[in-house]
């Protein structure tokens, strides 16, 4: 359970950064 945990936020936390940084892209286009 100690694996899973951290690889789902680390996947979770991956997705989060790639749209944080895509919608800023958008907004400011």
């Amino acid at each position: 359970m100690k694996t899973t945990l951290p690889t789902a936020l680390i996947a979770r936390g991956a997705e989060v950064c790639r749209e944080t940084p895509a919608a800023r892209q958008e907004t400011r286009s």
